[in-house]
């Protein structure tokens, strides 16, 4: 990968653009992606859900039936097992495969970002709403998770799409954040690379450190001999 150089304000030689990410970086900073996006994403659902009118709330509950799509994706697995599970395990486990599938879609948003530019087109926004679109419009539905997009209100749909997008723009801004890390940490490489390669100016410290210095004057005892002699003369 190519990288332009320029001098900031100091006038140091420094590289423009991030040095390419490995795949355990990719991994590690989808993670940390996913799960700050998947806190937004659940801050605004849960807002625009809380104020809705008692009619849409319950409208809604019953198109699903009491279950969450992340719940009814647990039963599905669990039924295909042999496993038997309490409601409460349904709601515990389905709550870990919600946040688990957010994680997942930062990993995939960062591997996508390193690949193709425009994964990050509207700062995230056109992912949050990619992969709403496919995920919880398609995909659920596909795996007979909910009973499909007619079964509910343009509401329901708004939310999904809002939070959704509120996912793209958070995973953006964690990319964006290890972007600056990469970028100064490449730089700060550069920069010493360019002053290790170049000869060092000599101070006034090394002026004085390589100044020869005066030979010691060394004065000899006189042994008792050399008194004898004087005392002769």
């Amino acid at each position: 990968m190519r990288h332009a150089r320029s001098k900031n304000d100091a006038g140091v030689t420094q590289r423009n653009t991030r040095p390419p990410a490995t795949l355990a970086q990719q991994i590690v900073r989808g993670v940390a992606a996913g799960f700050v996006a998947t806190q937004v994403l659940d801050v605004l659902s849960m807002f625009f859900y809380e104020n809705l009118t008692d009619e849409d709330r319950l409208s809604e509950d019953r198109a699903r039936r009491g279950h969450q799509a992340y719940e009814k994706m647990v039963m599905a697995a669990a039924e295909m097992t042999g496993v038997h599970l309490t409601e409460e395990q349904i709601k515990f486990f389905g709550w870990k495969f919600h946040r688990a599938f957010g994680f997942a879609g930062g990993v995939q948003y960062m591997m996508l970002r390193e690949k193709f530019a425009a994964t990050k087109t509207g700062f995230g926004l056109a992912y949050g709403v990619a992969f709403y679109a496919i995920a919880d419009e398609i995909l659920i539905y596909l795996a007979k998770a909910t009973p499909g997009p007619r079964n509910f209100n343009w509401k329901a749909h708004a939310r999904g799409a809002i939070a959704h997008i509120g996912y793209g723009v958070a995973c953006e801004i964690v990319a964006k954040s290890f972007d600056k890390v990469a970028e100064y940490e490449a730089g700060q490489g550069w920069a010493l690379a360019e002053d290790l390669g170049k000869p060092r100016r000599p101070t006034d410290v090394d002026a004085r450190s390589t100044r020869p210095r005066p030979r010691a004057r060394v004065i000899a005892k006189a042994g008792p001999k050399s008194a004898k002699s004087a005392n002769e003369h």
